[in-house]
C-alpha cells in the first residue's frame, strides 16, 4: 500500500471522527436552550414514540428486503454462490 494514501485516509477519518463527537456536544445545548425545557420535553417525547413504533415495525419490514434479491435462487445455488 502506498504510505501517503495510508497517511491521508487515517487523517480523514480522524477528522470525522472527532467532527462527530464534537458536533453534538455544540449543537445540543444550543438546541435545549433555543427550544426550552417545555418544548425540548415534548421533542423528546415525540422522538421516543417514533422510536418505539421503529423498533415495533421493523422486524415486519426487514425480511422483505431479503426475500426478493434471494427469490430467483434455489437453495443449493445461494450456498454455493457465497
Amino acid at each position: 500500500m502506498d504510505s501517503k494514501r495510508v497517511i491521508n485516509n487515517s487523517i480523514a477519518l480522524l477528522v470525522m471522527d472527532l467532527s462527530s463527537k464534537i458536533f453534538p456536544l455544540v449543537t445540543f445545548p444550543w438546541i435545549v436552550r433555543a427550544l426550552g425545557p417545555e418544548s425540548y420535553g415534548k421533542v423528546g417525547f415525540a422522538a421516543a414514540v417514533a422510536g418505539f413504533f421503529g423498533l415495533l415495525a421493523s422486524p415486519g419490514l426487514q425480511p422483505t428486503v431479503f426475500v426478493k434479491p434471494l427469490a430467483p435462487l434455489n437453495h443449493l445455488e445461494y450456498l454455493l454462490r457465497n
